[in-house]
C-alpha cells in the first residue's frame, strides 16, 4: 500500500512557503505589475454597474467630471504655441 502526498506533506504549508518564496524573490516592479494584471483580470468579469459601484466605494473621485483634469479638452482649447506638443 502507497501513501498519496497529501498524507506525507501539508499542502496547504507547502503552498503558502511557495508563494511566500516567490513573492520575497521579486522586485517592486515585477510586484506592482502582477497586482496591476491581477486587477485588471478580475475587473474584466465586473459588469458596468458592479465597476461603477466599486469606484463609488473606494474612489469616487473618479466618477466626477471635472474639465480641468481632462488632458484632453484641454488641449482641444489650448493655444498652440508649440510647447509640449
Amino acid at each position: 500500500m502507497t501513501q498519496s502526498n497529501d498524507n506525507i506533506i501539508d499542502r496547504d504549508q507547502l503552498q503558502q512557503n511557495l508563494i511566500d518564496r516567490i513573492v520575497d524573490d521579486m522586485d517592486l516592479k515585477t510586484l506592482i505589475q502582477l497586482v496591476a494584471e491581477q486587477l485588471d483580470h478580475n475587473y474584466d468579469s465586473y459588469t458596468c454597474d458592479e465597476l461603477i459601484a466599486e469606484a463609488e466605494e473606494y474612489y469616487p473621485d473618479l466618477l466626477e467630471e471635472d474639465p480641468l483634469t481632462n488632458i484632453s479638452e484641454l488641449e482641444a482649447t489650448a493655444d498652440d504655441y508649440g510647447v509640449g506638443k
